[in-house]
């Protein structure tokens, strides 16, 4: 097949020794005769490594399930550090192995780069990370099990507003995800007739040296302390734990309430750094939104994330699980000659009920609504250090819907 792009022999170094299919640690491996072939696009090494690793653990699982089932699926997996060129890399390596049905990628950046290969080839990918709701194309390749972020910022709006943020300030990461969140965030209160300070953003290279956009924080904090209480909303990924340090160093940041997005919920950095933990802590815990597990799956979901060396359910990772329950089921289905792979997906994913709840799909192939929490930086056991707690739930009125209602507790 004919490459839609120019491929060094470094590239194929580093692709090659990022590629391993389940067969190199003893399972399945991805020739085997009958078997359904799926591939992976996931960041086993880079700034999503701890999803992308939990991610593997799911699909691995659930691969493990349907074997007992007497179904064989085999597994490749591409490392893409979160690298949107070395994820388009991967998935042509992918395609050219034969493979086209993918779980996978992560990021929106990502699933952005790979779109055009995956479109020509007519592979079907799954991701249950990205969010951008301007990857939400109609009869494309690309389905999302994770709601975009029309969805995710109505959650954060409304537990904003509830809190009696009248003043709102974003600061994003330049990338197509965190930006999504963003402008999604501004449309809602915009709409709602509160103040929007002109958006602070950085670019995607920067990790740390964050005093210049920490200054202009404090500083737009400063003009929307004037139209009342202020609300900070914080999106990218783990370098937020260096901005949030930053800003801690900032006067004029005491007494305000920051927010933050999926990128950052959870994440080790921001714990593991002092003086991050300790400013998200005094801002209110710093609430993150994260999609979460229906209280009616949580048995499930906490069996799954235990057999995968697991803590706390994660609904991104097990979306990837429940990915893999919905591509068995889709090889399963007998239609017209004329179905497709996504028409067998889609019928597939079609309230399908799985660990992360009720699957319902829109037009554009991407889930409709999710349950939220609220993940906050709060002390530690016998107050050593710091630590993720739930602080706070968003549950839309229905599968289908896209509001909700906000609610938040504080650190314990």
């Amino acid at each position: 097949m004919k490459r839609a792009f120019p491929q060094t022999i470094i590239s194929m170094f580093l692709l090659a020794s990022t590629v391993c299919s389940i067969g190199c640690g003893g399972g399945s491996n991805d020739s085997d005769e009958g078997a359904i072939r799926i591939g992976a696009l996931l960041d086993l090494s880079g700034p999503g490594r701890d999803l992308g690793n939990l991610s593997k653990g799911a699909i691995e699982q659930a691969i493990d399930e349907a074997a007992g089932r007497g179904k064989s699926i085999s597994l490749r997996v591409v490392d893409t550090g979160s690298d949107p060129a070395r994820a388009a890399e991967g998935l042509q390596l992918l395609v050219d192995a034969g493979i086209t049905t993918v779980i996978g990628p992560q990021t929106s950046s990502e699933a952005r780069q790979i779109l055009p290969i995956a479109n020509a080839s007519g592979a079907l990918i799954v991701s249950t990370g990205s969010t951008a709701s301007a990857l939400s194309i109609a009869h494309d390749s690309l389905y999302r099990l994770v709601p975009t972020d029309v969805v995710e910022s109505s959650a954060v709006y409304e537990l904003m507003r509830a809190r009696g943020d009248t003043s709102f300030v974003t600061v994003g990461r330049e990338d197509t995800g965190n930006q999504g969140l963003v402008s999604s965030l501004r449309t809602y209160a915009t709409a709602g007739g509160y103040a929007t300070q002109p958006g602070i953003s950085y670019p995607t290279t920067q990790i740390d040296s964050f005093q210049g956009v920490s200054a202009q924080v404090a500083n737009a904090i400063s003009l929307g302390s004037r139209k009342g209480r202020v609300g900070v909303f914080v999106a990218g990924f783990d370098e937020v734990a260096n901005l949030l340090a930053a800003i801690g160093e900032e006067s004029g940041t005491a007494n305000v309430s920051f927010y933050g997005g999926d990128g950052s919920a959870q994440v080790d950095s921001i714990v593991s750094n002092s003086a991050a933990a300790s400013f998200a802590y005094q801002a209110d815990g710093f609430p993150s939104a994260l999609t979460t597990i229906p209280s009616d799956s949580l048995g499930e979901a906490q069996r799954v994330t235990d057999a995968i060396g697991g803590t706390e359910p994660n609904a991104f990772a097990l979306g990837a699980y429940d990915a893999v329950g919905i591509l068995e089921k889709a090889y399963e289905l007998v239609g017209p000659a004329t179905w497709t792979l996504m028409d067998r997906f889609s019928r597939a994913a079609e309230g399908y009920q799985g660990i992360t709840g009720t699957i319902l799909l829109d037009a554009s192939g991407d889930r409709i609504s999710a349950p939220y929490a609220f993940w906050g930086v709060c002390p530690g056991v016998d107050g050593e250090g710091y630590r993720w707690v739930r602080i706070g739930n968003w549950v839309p009125t229905s599968a289908s819907s896209q509001r909700g209602v906000s609610s938040f507790s504080g650190c314990p």
